[in-house]
């Protein structure tokens, strides 16, 4: 057997020989520089329907989340991201919504969500410091116990009285079409008639528009003003119209007429309008930091060419977003060779304007990292479930935020054998958005219920997060030790490099 210290030296020496990138990360910030709470976080998105359900009616709920505090801190997950929890006949997963400003009863009471946000404020976040590893980040594919400095001993837990942090799905682009607000603007009674742009359609199929609103600041202070710490402010590049009307170009003929992907959104994506909304919402959070000093996250949904996209974030004296969604990583295909990796990470960075933060999506992101997400299946089940721990590494290693779809941390797979019966929303999306596997109880301890608002995947007696626990090579227990390494020095402040040894290996230190 080769000595460990031997192959790592083989490994550097073909690394040096092959095609090698910096991305160096003092562009952004300097050494020393202080980070705020959203750079140096770990973002962990959560369905309230799938997490952790109270009361044994099989849907989770704002309690379930507000009980599930300790795995939060324990796991060092730094900000909770809420899915869509407001009022609606949940026909698109919640974004169809029918009162703003009002919780879905399915979750709980507005009270319920009050108590969760309080527990969040006050739950004290457990951060770590790493002795070694303050110089590089060893290559990507190492495995991570191989290396002395990595050792799981050599890490030190210290108590961070910071708290966990909030954001939320903000959906200003739409309602559901039975919004009170839409019913009275069909009725054309004024102000509602002018909250929804009106237009005779080019063709009918008892559908109804769906425009966007301008009627959202104030609904943005309401959340606001109930503690709420950021939004990640959904479908932003459809806000504006297309002032003419335009239809789309017809780019996949055979696909149904009320299907998306049916055309080329040339004339309803990112218009100049669009980011001009962003600096206005970006300012209505800019008035609480301006009050308690803390800054209210802003990040945008918006798909398009990268460089287009950055726009979002503004400039010195016009500032939008903090960070809009990468994609890039999200688009490779699922072959994952290292040559699109590499080309997709250049990409992000070489794009990346003055003052706007890096993250990423592991197919969904931007200066923010993520694998999966509520719209898009999970990693696991676009290159194979091998490659868990490789896309944690990506995913919390790359200089910028980083974003954790609820799951992913214990290696959950999409449940494809979702019967017709099953489905409970969107057809195949529903797929990755069962329940969470907490252990191998009945209902993966997710609920005592005889039924659940989708059906748990019978793989939990094996993926779960008890058996996880007791793991010391499982996904969570790597997951955590490299949520860990993010707080190190080099975690937050080194420079990335990047390396293409062959098209199918990829690696990067910082």
């Amino acid at each position: 057997m080769i000595p460990c210290i031997s192959t790592l030296c083989l490994l550097i020496l073909v690394l040096l020989k092959s095609n090698t990138t910096r991305c160096s990360f003092t562009q952004i910030v300097k050494p020393g520089e202080k980070l705020e709470w959203w750079q140096t976080t770990v973002i962990y998105q959560i369905l309230p329907f799938s997490f952790k359900d109270s009361n044994g009616d099989g849907i989770g709920d704002f309690n379930g989340i507000t009980n599930s505090m300790d795995y939060f801190t324990d796991t060092g997950i730094g900000t909770l991201w809420l899915a869509p929890f407001y009022k609606s006949p949940m026909l698109d997963a919640g974004y169809d919504i029918v009162d703003h400003e009002q919780v879905n009863p399915l979750f709980g009471k507005m009270a319920d969500f009050d108590k969760m946000v309080k527990k969040i404020k006050a739950k004290g976040m457990i951060l770590t410091k790493t002795r070694g590893l303050t110089h590089s980040l060893a290559p990507l594919f190492i495995l991570m116990d191989n290396l002395p400095h990595l050792s799981r001993n050599a890490l030190i837990k210290v108590s961070c009285p910071t708290g966990l942090n909030l954001i939320v799905d903000f959906v200003p682009n739409h309602t559901s079409d039975q919004h009170e607000w839409f019913k009275k603007s069909v009725r054309k009674e004024s102000p509602y008639d002018d909250y929804y742009i009106w237009r005779d359609a080019s063709s009918w199929n008892g559908s109804e528009p769906v425009p966007p609103n301008n009627w959202v600041i104030e609904v943005l202070r309401f959340w606001l003003n109930r503690g709420i710490d950021g939004v990640k402010i959904d479908s932003m590049a459809h806000l504006a119209e297309d002032p003419y009307f335009r239809d789309e170009p017809v780019v996949q003929p055979r696909l149904p007429l009320y299907d998306y992907g049916r055309y080329n959104h040339t004339h309803t994506l990112n218009h100049d309008e669009n980011f001009i909304l962003a600096r206005e919402f970006r300012a209505v959070l800019d008035e609480y930091k301006k009050r308690d000093g803390k800054t209210r996250l802003m990040t945008v949904d918006a798909r398009g060419p990268t460089n287009l996209l950055m726009k979002y974030c503004g400039n010195d004296s016009n500032v939008g977003t903090h960070f809009p969604m990468n994609f890039n990583l999200l688009d490779v295909d699922h072959q994952w060779k290292a040559t699109d990796l590499a080309k997709a990470i250049r990409a992000t960075w070489d794009n990346l304007p003055p003052g706007c933060w890096p993250n990423w999506i592991l197919i969904l992101a931007s200066c923010y990292i993520q694998v999966s997400s509520h719209d898009h299946p999970r990693f696991n089940d676009r290159v194979g479930s091998e490659m868990a721990d490789a896309s944690n590494m990506l995913t919390l290693l790359l200089p910028g935020t980083a974003i954790t779809y609820y799951g992913d941390e214990i290696g959950m797979e999409d449940y494809k054998a979702l019967g017709k019966e099953d489905l409970a929303i969107i057809d195949k999306k529903d797929f990755f958005r069962t329940p969470f596997q907490w252990d191998d109880s009945h209902q993966a301890g997710f609920s005592t219920a005889t039924k659940t608002w989708l059906p748990v995947n019978p793989n939990f007696w094996n993926v779960n997060l008890a058996r996880a626990k007791r793991d010391d090579n499982s996904h969570y227990k790597v997951y955590k030790r490299l949520v860990e390494t993010r707080q190190t020095p080099t975690g937050q402040y080194g420079d990335l490099l990047t390396y293409v040894p062959s098209e199918w290996v990829f690696a990067f230190t910082r």
